[in-house]
């Protein structure tokens, strides 16, 4: 990349020295700041034009109060130093919105990307939290920018807006990819919980619809026959003012973390409270699964290292016989089995808690306790390898927007010349 011949200091500690040619002013002297005068609630489905409120989503509104080259931020609610929207056309814009509008001397766009990449830095600046309630208009409107003349401007804009879509057609490929591994695990975790390893097996038919054919050998089970099954009832009066420092864990469904249980982040309870009910104390390969809320999350209970209970909307199981070890039930709820079978008792309703009488009736195939032990080690070895090559994507598209975040700065603060796109 080019660099400029000459710098200045530019005052301004977050921006530090910028191109000599290029010039600093506060925004209330490059542009008009308004709020908007609508709320959420008229937002209409059919609306004609774009309504902006405090979020990335862009509502649909029948009037609007400006048209022509705008900016919009949010000016208070979690999305204050995150949401930004560049619009040439008409529109209109919530009570809690700022329009940036009426520009001298800068391009709108040019200004879109100076202050998506920099508002959050001068919110930082102010502000000892990391995240702030609001955006204050005194602060807004003394907020710096630097620029050079009208033509640089332009290059720099076409040059990050063609730089963003390369990145953004990247990592669009990249999140498909994802999805496809995604995809690609739950037929592994389905073909071999209701198949086997053996594709030469003979099969029978299971006469449930989403299990289909199984090795003849295997058996159908339902839960209720061999598993322990149980969930805090209610809160029994549990306040989460009684979450102490140390003492018993209260393990929640936010809690699992990549199929365990992530100790460091649990709540704890007093001992009174974890013996208050014997039904739902955790023991060592317990497995535990979240039945309110996000329903079938699943974790193994591993390095147990003091006592422990379930907080509301899990429950805890374990097996009561010898019919299953509980590595393989584990992959069992994490194949469609247990999807499928939540599919057929919702039958057209939204089911937003899975209840002890509706779970501890789902049937699933029921290898020997050999064929389960290699079963599970197949299937750890297996989705481990796809798990990985998510990972490593996922730090790719990670690593592809810092490098858009630099790209920006760099451009709009001088510290990189653009001469062409």
């Amino acid at each position: 990349m080019n660099t400029y011949s000459e710098y200045k200091d530019s005052g301004i500690d977050w921006i530090g020295k910028i191109p000599k040619s290029w010039q600093v002013k506060k925004l209330k002297y490059i542009a008009d700041i308004k709020t908007g005068d609508k709320d959420t609630v008229d937002r209409e489905d059919d609306g004609k034009y774009p309504f902006f409120v405090r979020s990335q989503t862009v509502e649909k509104i029948s009037s609007y109060s400006f048209d022509g080259e705008a900016v919009l931020t949010a000016g208070d609610g979690v999305g204050v130093g995150k949401v930004f929207h560049y619009i040439n056309g008409k529109f209109d814009y919530h009570q809690r919105v700022y329009g940036i509008k009426n520009f001298k001397d800068v391009n709108g766009r040019y200004f879109y990307y100076f202050l998506k990449e920099n508002l959050r830095k001068e919110i930082a600046r102010n502000n000892a939290k990391s995240t702030v309630d609001s955006l204050r208009l005194p602060m807004f409107k003394d907020f710096h920018v630097t620029f050079g003349n009208i033509d640089e401007q332009k290059k720099i804009v076409d040059f990050l807006d063609s730089k963003s879509e390369r990145i953004k057609e990247f990592v669009h490929k990249k999140k498909e990819l994802i999805e496809l591994l995604k995809a690609q695990r739950i037929s592994l975790i389905n073909q071999v919980i209701t198949k086997g390893l053996n594709r030469t097996v003979e099969l029978k038919e299971s006469n449930i619809t989403w299990i289909g054919k199984f090795p003849k050998h295997w058996i159908i089970k339902k839960l209720k026959y061999n598993t322990y099954i149980k969930g805090r009832i209610g809160w029994q009066a549990l306040k989460t003012d009684e979450f102490v420092d140390e003492g018993p864990y209260c393990v929640t469904g936010t809690d699992f973390k990549e199929g365990e249980i992530n100790w460091n982040s649990c709540y704890h309870v007093g001992e009174e409270r974890w013996a208050m009910d014997k039904f739902i104390q955790l023991k060592e390969k317990d497995l535990v699964i979240t039945k309110d809320g996000t329903i079938g999350k699943i974790a193994i209970v591993k390095n147990l290292n003091g006592k422990a209970c379930l907080n509301s909307g899990v429950f805890v199981t374990r097996p009561k016989n010898e019919d299953y070890i509980t590595e393989y039930m584990y992959w069992v709820l994490n194949s469609t089995i247990f999807t499928e079978f939540i599919n057929f008792e919702k039958k057209g309703t939204t089911i937003s808690h899975l209840y002890q009488n509706v779970f501890e009736n789902m049937p699933y195939t029921q290898p020997p306790i050999s064929e389960q032990k290699e079963i599970v080690k197949f299937l750890d070895q297996e989705t481990s390898q796809i798990d990985k090559s998510i990972e490593k994507i996922q730090k790719e598209i990670g690593l592809l927007e810092e490098y858009k975040e630099a790209l920006i700065s760099e451009a709009v603060t001088g510290k990189i010349k653009v001469t062409h796109e």
